[in-house]
């Protein structure tokens, strides 16, 4: 019974390692580094606008936004997209702790499947 609940573990883990944790890391760390940089767009987009040079930089679908709506607008949403991505990266780390706590404890009998 230890040898298959070993194996099982290892097989848990590796499709977890393969499948899982590569999409919930990447999207955690995309959408942190992207709600970061969304406002900042929105304030420099802004601040063009306030030089005289409207870049159009901030576009919904084919409607422009204008510079002073699209600040609050962008900071909400780089707030959405930085919330989604650090709860991706949380459920990361607790996968990982999860995995690590239903680790099978040292067998003996079966050193090499340790």
């Amino acid at each position: 019974m230890g040898a298959l609940k070993t194996t099982g573990w290892w097989v848990l883990t590796g499709s977890v390692w393969v499948i899982l944790f590569p999409v919930t890391a990447v999207i955690g760390w995309t959408f942190m580094i992207v709600g970061g940089l969304v406002p900042v767009f929105g304030v420099i987009n802004l601040g063009l606008y306030l030089l005289g040079w409207d870049p159009h930089l901030l576009m919904l679908g084919t409607v422009h936004l204008n510079a002073w709506l699209g600040v609050p607008i962008t900071i909400a949403v780089g707030a959405a997209l930085f919330a989604c991505g650090w709860l991706a990266w949380k459920l990361t780390t607790n996968i990982h702790q999860f995995l690590l706590a239903i680790k099978p404890q040292h067998n003996p009998h079966f050193p090499e499947l340790q």
